[in-house]
């Protein structure tokens, strides 16, 4: 299964929204029907919190991270913003450094986090020396669907365009496969 690793670095410019002192704000990761949680940084508008997560991806191409900053009360916390983190188009264990700017938040405060794709993603070509010949494995074909004749398994890098060919190519041939498959039947 795809992995991911998000460390929530900090934030900046968040609203105090506290009468007396300054907030203690604390980020949640909802993904996935689970929800992770910082520690409470303490009377600050500027919290760092350092702290990575690590996920299994159940889609690369449609899963999204949904963070959100707390400001930590007595009685109930306050919301203080959110960010949409979608897990698409990242480079394969490349260090996504982002920030960002939260979302329904009463001033511009920044979101700073850094995203991985451990093991899933678009290859960085340009990282790679001009030699080497890179090889991508063709996942195995999803139950009931077969390859299309002489579909290269083993296709080098300058067979292939991108991971966006290959995925797009992939889906339509399965919607040809449910296609000929609904007219047999």
């Amino acid at each position: 299964m795809p992995r991911m690793e998000l460390t929530l670095v900090g934030c900046t410019g968040l609203p105090n929204t506290e009468t007396f002192g300054k907030i203690d704000p604390y980020c949640t990761v909802m993904f996935e029907g689970k929800t992770w949680k910082t520690d409470e940084c303490e009377d600050t508008t500027e919290p760092q919190w350092n702290k990575t997560f690590k996920f299994n991806i159940a889609d690369e191409n449609s899963s999204q991270a949904h963070i959100c900053v707390w400001n930590k009360n007595t009685m109930s916390d306050d919301f203080l913003g959110d960010y949409w983190l979608s897990v698409s188009g990242l480079d394969r264990g490349k260090a996504d450094d982002r920030s960002v700017l939260l979302t329904k938040c009463k001033g511009n405060a920044e979101l700073h986090l850094i995203v991985t794709a451990v093991d899933f993603g678009d290859v960085d070509v340009e990282a790679e020396p001009e030699s080497s010949q890179t090889t991508y494995q063709q996942r195995p074909p999803m139950e009931g669907f077969a390859p299309p004749p002489g579909a290269a398994i083993n296709a080098p890098l300058s067979l292939i365009e991108s991971s966006a060919t290959s995925t797009l190519l992939s889906i339509s041939y399965a919607v040809f496969c449910l296609k000929k498959k609904k007219r047999t039947h």
